[in-house]
C-alpha cells in the first residue's frame, strides 16, 4: 500500500521544479505589476499637489476679493450714515 504522500506526487505528474518555475515567474509578474502602480500613484500624487496649490491660491484671492468688498461696501455704508 502507497503512502498518501506518493499517491498526491502520481496524481499530480508536474515536477516540483516547475511548480516552483511558475512560482516564481508569477511573483516576478505581480512585483513587475506593483511597481508600476506604484509609480502611478506617485505621479498622481504630483498632480494633486499641484492641484492643490492651483485651489489655494484660486481661494486666497477670490477670499481677498471678498474681504475688500465688505470694506468697500462698509465704507460706503459709514459715509452714509454720517459716521465719518
Amino acid at each position: 500500500m502507497k503512502k498518501k504522500h506518493e499517491q498526491n506526487i502520481e496524481q499530480y505528474p508536474v515536477h516540483i521544479e516547475t511548480k516552483v518555475a511558475l512560482l516564481e515567474q508569477s511573483l516576478s509578474y505581480m512585483q513587475n505589476s506593483l511597481e508600476v502602480i506604484v509609480k502611478n500613484v506617485d505621479k498622481a500624487n504630483d498632480k494633486i499637489d499641484k492641484v492643490d496649490h492651483k485651489v489655494d491660491s484660486r481661494f486666497l484671492w477670490l477670499l481677498s476679493f471678498i474681504i475688500a468688498g465688505f470694506s468697500g461696501l462698509g465704507a460706503i455704508m459709514a459715509h452714509g450714515f454720517h459716521w465719518f
